[in-house]
């Protein structure tokens, strides 16, 4: 009994200072006091503000508790963040606008080989960066892993039923790597597999 009052204790005297461990607060905050960062909180939490009026409270908030030189590096941080994302992700759009124009005029060639064709593709998907190569992937259903017109046969031969179908999600993976297009025309085998 004696435990639970010291305990209840502690934690009225501990209130204050006690921090949600869930809510993350930007870096200049973790040495703020603990009105400070309610202050904070409550003025970001305020739906009602529009963003000038809200930019206007927190220059007013980093002036009354003395982080304005703290806030003003913070946000001029956030700010070259959000253009850089932004830049990137034009910058991204454009590699993929290039990708598939390039990717039809190999896709269209009369004058090249199936395995030519295969290793052209697979220099086009080698010569992009990771996030537009995983664009690229989850948008066509290209991947640079073993694209080779072998495998496109193997793969054709195995849903015709030359062969015995994929055992496992990750050999269907693994044999539809270089297939254009997920393998939505085959649904009764993925179905199998899942």
């Amino acid at each position: 009994m004696r435990c639970l009052l010291i305990l209840s204790a502690t934690l009225c005297v501990a209130q204050p200072w006690w921090t949600n461990p869930f809510i993350r607060y930007p870096s200049f905050l973790r040495q703020a006091s603990f009105e400070a960062r309610a202050a904070f909180a409550d003025i970001c939490k305020n739906g009602t503000l529009t963003r000038a009026q809200r930019e206007d409270a927190l220059d007013k908030w980093a002036a009354q508790y003395n982080l304005m030189d703290a806030y003003n590096s913070y946000k001029n941080t956030t700010e070259r963040a959000r253009a850089n994302r932004q830049l990137a992700v034009m910058r991204g759009l454009d590699e993929l606008q290039k990708f598939f124009t390039e990717l039809g005029k190999i896709r269209v060639d009369p004058n090249i080989t199936a395995d030519q064709e295969s290793e052209a593709i697979r220099k086009l998907c080698e010569s992009l960066d990771r996030p537009t190569r995983m664009a690229v992937y989850y948008l066509q259903g290209y991947s640079v892993l073993h694209y080779s017109h072998w495998l496109q046969m193997e793969l054709h031969d195995r849903f015709s039923g030359n062969k015995p179908p994929c055992r496992n999600y990750n050999e269907l993976r693994r044999c539809s790597v270089g297939v254009e297009g997920p393998l939505l025309s085959h649904p009764e085998q993925v179905a199998q597999l899942l």
